[in-house]
């Protein structure tokens, strides 16, 4: 509850003073959020350990295929160039940052305890805030700061506490 607070905290500027994309781009960044969540819990007891790759493959084909149709309908594709640089990217994107990472993701699901891993899910939009001030020079302002201290403090108190389960009690 604490992460999720400090997200909802870091994404309280845009509700105040954002514009209807700002919203939506909030509200689902909140909902993917609430997703993930279940789908972690949904992969850790439903797919066998020998079945990652495959899990990995179908759930990135039925999230990119309904949204490569959409986007017939709802995108200008007369933007649309297709030159070396941007397969390049797409590429990277595809292979590197959705398709690595979904599989690794759900290696580390069926070794470790979900509540532990899913703690770092929350660490994206702080990283992303930090870059963004750090890198682009965006303004973080005050809610977004005490947001992003919140979702660290949160990580820290899930951390700690797996520790004291996997601590053996002593004289027990």
């Amino acid at each position: 509850m604490l992460g999720v607070s400090g997200i909802v905290l870091i994404s309280l500027p845009v509700f105040h003073n954002g514009g209807t994309g700002e919203l939506r781009g909030a509200f689902l960044a909140l909902g993917f959020s609430s997703v993930v969540a279940v789908a972690n819990i949904v992969v850790k007891r439903v797919i066998p350990k020998e079945d990652l790759l495959p899990a990995a493959a179908w759930q990135l084909l039925m999230g990119s295929v309904p949204l490569f149709i959409a986007s017939w309908f709802i995108e200008s594709w007369a933007k649309f160039h297709l030159d070396p640089k941007f397969v390049v990217l797409l590429l990277f994107l595809g292979i590197i940052g959705s398709g690595f990472n979904t599989f690794a993701w759900y290696r580390l699901l069926k070794r470790e305890e979900v509540s532990m891993i899913s703690m770092f899910y929350f660490v994206i939009p702080v990283i992303g805030m930090l870059a963004a001030s750090l890198i682009l020079g965006e303004v973080v302002e005050i809610e977004q700061w005490v947001g992003m201290a919140v979702t660290a403090g949160a990580l820290v108190f899930l951390a700690r506490e797996s520790q004291t389960k996997a601590s053996p009690v002593a004289g027990a």
